[in-house]
């Protein structure tokens, strides 16, 4: 035991020779100084720059979504653009068929309007309008459009406005009466027509059954 305590504490006292003639020099040295401020630099940038870098990564990963989010919106409102441009190059193509288009299906009944035209045609021609009669105005269901009336658009539904038309004049007057009246501009289609001979001489008389339209 006593030789165990000897080799102890030479070992103790070589510890504390080297420690004082190596270690506590190293320390107190420049080098120490500098390489142990580094570590500790390098320590708290790394401790501290977690807790402030992990925000600014979460902000940066916001505003790159953000980004795409943009894109994608920036994508889409040009698509509408283009379609609304697109819309107005073929406006501009159709615009001066508009009127007629609107005077042929108005989105009214326009009926003193249209039965002025048919007692200007009568006159314009010579013949002798006797009797108009508006016998009713009929809705027609899509179903049963037929012709150019199945492009009409699906909220603009045509009615009809049913009439009768009874007119007196010569075969030529109640001709050009009939190919005047089928050609203007308003939608009109002629139903049934009647032609009996007048008591006046060279003259007839003329029952024609007409229907005009208009737009729901």
């Amino acid at each position: 035991m006593e030789i165990e305590k000897q080799n102890y504490k030479t070992y103790v006292t070589r510890y504390r020779k080297y420690y004082a003639q190596n270690v506590v020099p190293f320390i107190k040295s420049k080098h120490a100084t500098a390489y142990s401020m580094i570590i500790l630099s390098l320590f708290t940038i790394s401790f501290f720059g977690m807790f402030a870098i992990r925000p600014t990564l979460t902000t940066i990963t916001e505003l790159k979504r953000q980004i795409d989010d943009s894109k994608q919106l920036n994508e889409a409102l040009q698509n509408k653009i283009n379609q609304v441009i697109a819309a107005q190059e073929q406006y501009q193509l159709i615009k001066d068929f508009v009127p007629a288009i609107n005077n042929a299906l108005p989105n009214r009944p326009e009926l003193a309007s249209l039965l002025r035209d048919i007692e200007n045609i009568a006159s314009e021609k010579g013949a002798t309008l006797s009797a108009i009669q508006v016998n009713s105005i009929t809705y027609l269901p899509q179903s049963t459009q037929s012709g150019s009336l199945q492009t009409v658009a699906e909220n603009e539904q045509p009615i009809i406005i049913d009439m009768t038309i009874k007119l007196n004049g010569t075969y030529e007057q109640t001709s050009a009466f009939l190919q005047k009246l089928l050609s203007i501009r308003r939608t009109v289609t002629a139903q049934t027509m009647e032609l009996a001979a007048s008591s006046e001489e060279a003259s007839l008389n003329l029952v024609l059954k007409l229907n005009g339209y208009y737009l729901k």
